[in-house]
C-alpha cells in the first residue's frame, strides 16, 4: 500500500525540530501523511491467505480476494513521542482513521461455532469506526543530519483498538453478529496476528531508514 517506513520518517524527522509545539507537529506531520496516501487510496488487497480467528467457542478460518480499503486516507497522528538524546530512546506513535472501510466480492470462511461446521462465501462488507493504532519502539541509533533512525529488535510494539465494527458477510449472519457484537475480542486476535510480524516489520523498517 505504502512504505510504513516513510511515515516513521516523516514523523522522526520533524520531531527532532525544536521550534514544534504541542499539537502543531501532529497536525503537520497528518498533513504529510494523508498527502502520502491518498496516491494509494483506495487500495485493493488481491489476497487475504487462511486467517484463523479463533475463541473458547469459535474457531474460523476466513479468506478473501480483491478486498477494497477505504477511508485510511483521512488517517492522522494523535500523539508523537520522539526519543530524547541522552535521556529516552523511546518513540512513541498514536494515530486514527475515524472510518476505515472493507469490501469484497470474494470470500470465504469454514470453521466451527460451539461444535457445530460453518461455511459461508460470497460478499464481505466491514466498517471500523474509529480505528486507533498505538506503535512503540525503541530508537538504537538516530542522526538528524544525515536522517537515520534503527528500530532496535524485539522493541517494536503495536496495539489497535476500535470503538465499533459493523460486519456483514453473505450467508453467515451468525458470525456477522459475532464480530459486530465483540470488537474488543476481534481487535485483540488482529492484535496478536500483527505483532506475531514485527521482527519482519523493523527489519523492513530498518532496511529503509538505519544507516550504520
Amino acid at each position: 500500500m505504502f512504505r510504513v517506513a516513510t511515515v516513521f520518517t516523516v514523523a522522526f524527522l520533524l520531531s527532532q525540530v525544536p521550534s514544534y509545539t504541542s499539537g502543531v507537529f501532529e497536525r503537520e506531520v497528518t498533513t504529510l501523511l494523508q498527502d502520502k496516501l491518498k496516491d494509494h487510496h483506495p487500495y485493493t488487497i488481491p489476497t487475504i491467505p487462511a486467517l484463523n480467528a479463533s475463541t473458547y467457542f469459535i474457531s474460523l478460518l476466513f479468506s478473501a480476494n480483491n478486498t477494497i480499503l477505504t477511508g485510511f486516507d483521512k488517517a492522522y497522528i494523535t500523539k508523537f513521542v520522539p526519543p530524547l538524546p541522552l535521556i529516552s530512546d523511546a518513540v512513541k506513535i498514536e494515530g486514527m482513521i475515524e472510518n476505515m472501510h472493507f469490501y469484497t466480492e470474494d470470500y470465504s470462511l469454514h470453521g466451527m461455532y460451539r461444535g457445530y461446521h460453518m461455511s459461508a462465501s460470497g460478499r464481505a462488507d466491514l466498517t471500523m469506526e474509529k480505528f486507533t493504532i498505538k506503535v512503540f519502539f525503541r530508537a538504537a541509533k538516530y542522526t538528524l543530519l544525515p536522517m537515520s533512525f534503527c528500530i532496535k529488535t524485539n522493541s517494536l510494539v503495536l496495539k489497535l483498538d476500535v470503538d465499533s465494527i459493523t460486519c456483514n458477510l453473505q450467508g453467515a449472519p451468525l458470525v456477522s453478529a459475532i464480530i459486530s457484537a465483540n470488537e474488543g475480542t476481534f481487535m485483540h486476535l488482529a492484535e496478536e496476528r500483527v505483532n506475531e510480524n514485527t521482527r519482519a516489520m523493523e527489519a523492513a523498517i530498518n532496511s529503509v531508514t538505519c544507516r550504520t
